[in-house]
């Protein structure tokens, strides 16, 4: 019998919980609101001290799951980041959502969130109202909304890592700065858990 064992382990139901295996979703799934303050703060600091990649974890592509709660507006805002998931520039957009939503106000309806967009991804309005309608970014709406629904998420942000675990957001709250630098190291050490293997002789 052979098992590899990190240098710094972590234990189940301490720093990270299992859940129901889910199928066909990204390595690392950070499931988020626009309109979560603590999300908000992460990312920017995240940008700040470019943590991830500090800590390898950039290159894992982490995707960003929008989640919907009981505002009709929730669905146009995740059906938007669908767009941006699709042509892969969360990055452009991420921070000015945000930044419309809770600080400066200027995002409040499908029209002003269409303006931010436009303005800070560089597509034309033609190509967003084509890819609003289309098949694509309605199958990519439809997964958040299916994933977020079978994790049974309790709370945001929720980071799901092989679609099996997901990490315990009480990990280390000193500092919004301290908990990103502890998830992430979480988040390689379940990445780089190595199954059990039975060696027959």
């Amino acid at each position: 019998m052979t098992f590899s064992v990190p240098s710094t382990t972590f234990l189940v139901n301490k720093d990270y919980f299992l859940i129901r295996p889910l199928q066909n979703i990204p390595k690392v799934v950070e499931f988020f609101s626009f309109y979560c303050p603590y999300c908000y703060q992460l990312e920017i600091c995240n940008k700040k001290n470019n943590i991830f990649n500090k800590n390898s974890l950039n290159n894992m592509n982490i995707r960003h799951y929008h989640v919907i709660f009981n505002n009709n507006f929730d669905l146009s805002i995740t059906q938007a980041w669908s767009i941006a998931i699709a042509l892969n520039i969360e990055n452009k957009v991420i921070l000015p959502i945000f930044s419309g939503i809770q600080k400066v106000h200027t995002i409040y309806n499908k029209k002003t969130l269409k303006k931010t967009f436009i303005q800070y991804s560089d597509i034309s309005p033609q190509m967003y109202d084509t890819l609003w309608d289309s098949l694509l970014i309605k199958k990519i709406l439809l997964k958040q909304i299916q994933t977020s629904q079978l994790i049974q998420l309790k709370e945001i942000p929720t980071i799901c890592i092989n679609g099996k675990y997901v990490i315990n957001n009480n990990i280390h709250l000193k500092s919004i700065l301290e908990f990103i630098k502890s998830y992430t190291v979480v988040t390689n050490y379940l990445l780089n858990i190595k199954e059990l293997k039975i060696v027959k002789k």
